[in-house]
């Protein structure tokens, strides 16, 4: 699964680490097409990926 890396590397309460996931996240959302995972919010990492 290709989210599990960002899932095992995000500490929930630091927000450096979120922040630089989200950029992650947003960046596969855009390259997917899959905006749902980009609206998602702070659980970003939680979202599911549609392939």
């Amino acid at each position: 699964m290709v989210k599990a890396g960002f899932m095992q590397r995000l500490p929930a309460m630091d927000d450096s680490h979120l922040l630089v996931g989200m950029i992650g996240e947003v960046d596969l959302a855009i390259r997917l097409g899959n905006t749902g995972v980009a609206q998602y919010g702070g659980r970003i990492c939680s979202a599911p990926l549609n392939l």
